[in-house]
């Protein structure tokens, strides 16, 4: 288990204890199915969600989420299922993706609740299953995605090396009459820049750079090796980085030691020290995503996320590879994952 699971598991476990007893069970079955943890707490967020508003609008006698009992799940009827997702969509305004990724988590709740979970008589935990009669719409298509991904910010292949020009050289001159802004760029600088490079160089996740470890780096071979879980399959093979990005890599690995001060057996490549602490540990997803944003709206792309790094360095890729090669590149689960990618080379024309 990668160090980020293991710490979405330490959350997991500690967050489950707010809700009732079957979502605990539900979660155990699945990771005793070899559900990544980090799956799995992308579940909890969602039951999270779901829970609190049937507190607020079905069972308002309730306090806590985790009061709701299995009988009260019995008694959802399709028209609360229909007013969830309204709320969803119209309330929250949430995208089409979003609401059908949190539909289907909690379908799979309740099809656990039925299908597989006995009580005592050995009769399901629900006699009726509500997300059996419910009509889930699909999730987007390839092109949907696409467009989406157009809406949003991306960056082209002179616009990524301005923004790593820009954190190297402008940055700290647009900010030099702040003190503490100036202090926490002067220490992370090296490893800031090569994070960022690394993504658009190589199209890693943020859960790639977090899990990434000093033996995962091969910077004779331009290589870094990542490990991805899907479902219950467990993949690691080597992506190619840049020359940049390794050019980069090489100064942070020289001055990781004496910047961050780790303890001799941290294994964790990116470090961050946090307040009142001296030494580095492993940096966190949170941390770098943070991190993109504070570079980002400074440069004057506000909404430029860690994941739309992702998107432009696919998009640059792709027009310049086969869909074979991209999927390799970005450790796509299929071919056809990396359609979006041609399509947006499209959009952009």
């Amino acid at each position: 288990m990668k160090v980020q699971e293991k710490k979405d598991y330490e959350t997991l476990q500690m967050r489950i204890n707010s809700f009732p007893s079957f979502v605990m069970e539900f979660i155990h079955y699945k990771l005793n199915d070899d559900r990544s943890p980090s799956s799995m707490l992308e579940y909890l967020r969602d039951y999270d969600h779901f829970f609190w508003w049937m507190v607020w609008e079905v069972f308002v006698e309730l306090k806590e989420i985790k009061e709701i009992s299995i009988c009260q799940i019995d008694e959802l009827t399709v028209q609360h299922i229909r007013n969830y997702e309204r709320c969803l969509r119209i309330t929250e305004k949430m995208s089409e993706r979003s609401v059908s990724r949190k539909l289907h988590s909690i379908r799979s709740l309740f099809n656990y609740l039925h299908d597989i979970a006995e009580n005592e008589k050995g009769n399901p935990l629900i006699k009726s299953n509500v997300f059996r009669k419910f009509i889930l719409k699909r999730a987007p298509g390839t092109l949907t995605v696409a467009r989406t991904i157009h809406e949003k910010d991306l960056l082209t292949a002179d616009e990524s090396n301005d923004f790593i020009d820009y954190i190297q050289n402008r940055y700290r001159n647009e900010n030099k009459k702040n003190p503490q802004a100036i202090w926490n760029y002067d220490r992370n600088k090296e490893r800031d820049v090569c994070i960022i490079n690394l993504i658009l160089g190589s199209g890693l996740l943020v859960s790639d750079i977090v899990n990434l470890d000093i033996e995962d780096i091969s910077l004779n071979d331009n290589q870094v090796n990542i490990t991805r879980q899907w479902s219950a399959q467990r993949s690691s093979h080597y992506v190619l980085i840049s020359n940049s990005a390794n050019n980069f890599l090489k100064k942070y690995i020289d001055l990781r030691r004496m910047i961050y001060q780790p303890t001799d057996d941290e294994s964790a490549l990116f470090l961050a020290v946090k307040n009142g602490q001296k030494i580095g540990n492993r940096i966190t997803k949170r941390a770098v995503q943070a991190m993109v944003l504070k570079y980002a709206d400074k440069y004057g792309k506000p909404e430029l996320t860690t994941r739309q790094l992702r998107y432009s360095f696919g998009l640059e890729y792709q027009k310049q590879s086969n869909y074979v090669q991209t999927k390799q590149q970005l450790a796509l689960r299929n071919i056809e994952a990396t359609e979006k990618y041609q399509i947006l080379s499209e959009l952009l024309e």
